[in-house]
């Protein structure tokens, strides 16, 4: 199968970071690219990001504003509703994650799972905290333990990174899921 993919990176005060980010989202698609459609949705962000994203010089990116911040969830939700792939990748604006490759992700998508959820603390995990990361420290990355846990604590689940920064949807559970489209 070799299906569209759409990106959706919700951003929040993004300017200084969101080109790099965009230009990653092109390496992480690597041959996916030239087809895929990157949508950028700018959370009620004061400095600039919308027109950074603009002016950033990647193909096939279209922003989306916010008049208000009204939080990462619904500037995914706005994302979502507007594209158009049979597989949505949703990725933190920090690009944290796109130091990999797609195509296990979308594979297993396109194998038949409904979603797919990166992890930093899953066994077979191969992230690694890059240097080039903006203000990720080892603190940052204990109290991101701390918060799995407590959320662990209150809703049961099999989740160890509940805030995982990368997303894969399927298409099904993007028309038929609750209210995602």
């Amino acid at each position: 199968m070799d299906e569209r993919v759409s990106v959706v990176i919700p951003a929040y005060d993004e300017a200084g970071a969101i080109a790099v980010t965009l230009r990653r989202v092109i390496e992480f698609l690597g041959d996916r690219a030239a087809r895929a459609e990157i949508v950028v949705v700018d959370d009620g962000s004061g400095d600039g990001t919308a027109a950074a994203a603009e002016q950033a010089g990647v193909p096939g990116v279209r922003v989306v504003r916010l008049g208000q911040n009204a939080g990462k969830g619904a500037a995914a939700r706005a994302g979502v509703a507007v594209t158009h792939g049979e597989v949505v990748v949703l990725t933190d604006a920090d690009g944290e994650y796109l130091y990999n490759d797609a195509a296990p992700y979308i594979a297993a998508v396109e194998r038949g799972a409904d979603i797919v959820l990166a992890s930093r603390v899953h066994p077979l995990s191969s992230w690694t905290c890059p240097e080039c990361v903006g203000g990720y420290r080892d603190s940052r990355r204990r109290m991101g333990r701390v918060f799995n846990a407590l959320v662990r604590a209150v809703v049961p689940s099999r989740l160890r990174d509940t805030q995982t920064g990368l997303k894969v949807i399927g298409f099904a559970v993007r028309v038929c899921g609750d209210g995602l489209r």
